[in-house]
């Protein structure tokens, strides 16, 4: 099971916070999938929009935002947006893998390399698969960090056998694999692990479905469906 955001809907608790990732590691989650952008003042943390404007109260791009602005826009509650590093520090503490997504790396010369670093530090880029549908993100982490694991997060691709980089990991999206289950087929036959996120269909039968079809695992918003 991999939460999504924390898998939100399952708990209640706000997307990409630590409320969300602590309920979904209590729900038996076994992986930590979120989202890594930057503010103004270099902080990696753990937004999913371009904008806070969705999940706040607040108005304003991240990357024009420092991270007390940030964290004075509270997503729920008594939930604050976290740092990546307080959700790495989660993730340790519970002995659980995670999944960070590079959000518009390209336009955020040094960020990949941060996370790397960051990563590393903590002793747990071993345990992350790192994510991106840029082709120039998934080059960078080749060449900076041949060591890290990376995947290759596809929208509507019906060929996942040639990914960026050459990852050995490849997450399309479950609709499309839902029209081509050989996709994953091809894939595994290359000696990649197969990930899927859904865009609209998330359901039991859906992940049901595909888990029939062998894919490796699926990113859910709720861990429920996949009872």
């Amino acid at each position: 099971m991999i939460a999504h955001r924390g898998a939100p809907r399952s708990s209640g608790a706000p997307e990409n916070t630590l409320a969300a990732f602590r309920a979904a590691i209590e729900a038996g989650a076994g992986w930590l999938e979120f989202d890594v952008r930057r503010t103004s003042d270099g902080v990696l943390v753990v937004v999913h929009d371009d904008t806070v404007d969705r999940t706040t109260d607040g108005t304003g791009r991240v990357a024009d935002l420092t991270l007390a602005e940030v964290r004075a826009l509270p997503p729920g509650g008594d939930a604050t947006i976290p740092t990546v590093e307080e959700v790495v520090d989660l993730a340790a503490a519970a002995g659980i893998p995670m999944l960070p997504e590079i959000k518009a790396g390209p336009s955020n010369p040094g960020m990949t390399g941060q996370l790397v670093e960051l990563l590393r530090a903590k002793g747990y880029l071993d345990r992350a698969v790192i994510l991106a549908f840029e082709a120039e993100t998934l080059d960078e982490l080749r060449r900076i960090a041949p060591d890290a694991r990376t995947c290759w997060l596809t929208r509507v691709a019906f060929d996942v056998t040639r990914p960026p980089a050459d990852a050995a990991y490849v997450c399309p999206m479950g609709e499309t694999l839902l029209l081509n289950p050989d996709m994953i087929r091809a894939a595994h036959a290359d000696g990649r692990t197969v990930f899927a996120w859904w865009l609209a269909l998330e359901s039991p039968a859906t992940n049901a479905v595909l888990e029939a079809f062998g894919v490796d695992g699926i990113i859910v918003d709720d861990l429920a469906s996949l009872d």
